[in-house]
């Protein structure tokens, strides 16, 4: 069983890198603004899976569950 003590223990040991410690990283790559992109609606042959949360077309439908509909990768 963990205590308060334990956790903050192994957080001090732990080693957090800064996010530009990486190889490569310039601060030049650091772009202000919005990223901005279309929102296409789903197609009338498509459905959103309930098990992956992907578009597919609706040859990829294996089932409902609960009025939910499944492509074949989740079933």
């Amino acid at each position: 069983m963990s205590t308060q003590l334990d956790l903050d223990w192994y957080l001090s040991d732990v080693d957090y890198a800064d996010d530009r410690d990486f190889p490569g990283f310039r601060d030049t790559d650091v772009v202000d603004g919005e990223l901005t992109a279309p929102i296409v609606p789903i197609a009338p042959d498509e459905f959103r899976c309930g098990g992956c949360y992907l578009i597919r077309h609706r040859s990829q439908l294996s089932r409902s569950r609960q009025g939910t509909p499944i492509c074949r990768e989740c079933d």
